[in-house]
């Protein structure tokens, strides 16, 4: 039997305390991408920003954009 399949999806809500423009710097480093093209993250929609994961490194993916400051779920 194959093992699950996650996906991480994220809506644009911050964490508690977090600061857009921070939250947009530290995602830029940890996707290696300019902030500028992050715009569609926290445009309140559901986005799936990365799939086909397995359980582990799922939860090291959320844990991840979540300590930069935009909560996310895998599913």
């Amino acid at each position: 039997m194959s093992e699950k399949s996650y996906q991480i999806v994220v809506t644009g809500e911050l964490v508690d305390g977090a600061y857009l423009p921070e939250v947009k710097v530290k995602l830029a480093a940890l996707f290696k991408m300019p902030a500028a093209k992050l715009d569609p993250l926290f445009s309140g929609k559901r986005v799936v920003i990365k799939k086909g994961l397995g359980v582990e490194a799922a939860q090291k993916y959320v844990a991840a954009v979540r300590a930069a400051g935009l909560i996310c779920d895998a599913d």
